[in-house]
């Protein structure tokens, strides 16, 4: 038999309020694979079959990939002098995601991004076409764990503001976590061939868990 599911589209998530279709496509693809894959393995289970080594490698990768969107009120405010940090420990590099509405007051209002310090601008400075600064449709690469963005604006006009998502990318697995990492697997993947208990639901959770530790 058939599985259907009446999933709403992603709401509020981790300070998520950016209208989810305006991401980067291949964040949607994204999602939508990931989705795909729990509907299908949600199927499986009810047809009393056991969780595949390949939907158990990706949980426990899937286990350390997250998002974050940081945003303005729209429109923000006059005289603001704001700043913050978004930090993923373990990555490697991070990738920003600017929302296609981003706009400051021209020249005058300004946001920073920084891999080092509040208010300084080694990834970036971004207010407007006019000024020379406006902000990018591709991708921003900013290497390390962390990024700091500050927002200054003066007393008089304001505009959209901005919003944007951050997306951590990890470094691979040595060859040692590798080959652990696959016998815990192969391991756990023939104990799913079994009738499924609460026990099996436990172990499930501590391997993603700890999956998600070492990488």
């Amino acid at each position: 038999p058939l599985l259907w599911i009446r999933i709403p589209l992603p709401g509020p998530v981790q300070g998520l309020s950016c209208d989810a279709l305006t991401l980067k496509p291949p964040l949607m693809l994204e999602w939508f694979r990931d989705l795909v894959e729990t509907v299908t393995c949600l199927r499986d289970k009810v047809d009393g079959k056991g969780f595949s080594s390949d939907f158990v490698r990706k949980a426990g990768e899937q286990s350390q990939r997250k998002m974050w969107v940081e945003e303005t009120p729209h429109p923000y405010p006059n005289n603001a002098r704001a700043t913050s940090e978004v930090e993923f420990p373990g990555a490697d590099h991070l990738t920003i995601h600017f929302d296609h509405r981003c706009k400051l007051e021209d020249g005058t209002d300004m946001m920073f991004l920084s891999a080092l310090a509040p208010g300084q601008s080694d990834i970036g400075k971004f207010s407007g076409p006019l000024s020379g600064t406006p902000f990018p449709k591709d991708p921003v690469v900013v290497p390390g764990s962390k990024v700091i963005w500050t927002l200054i604006s003066d007393p008089s006009e304001t505009d959209w503001g901005f919003c944007f998502t951050v997306v951590p990318h990890y470094p691979p697995a040595d060859e040692t976590q590798r080959i652990e990492w696959q016998n815990e697997v192969v391991s756990l993947a023939e104990a799913t061939q079994s009738v499924w208990t609460q026990a099996m639901d436990q172990q499930l959770v501590a391997f993603v868990n700890a999956a998600g530790k070492k990488e």
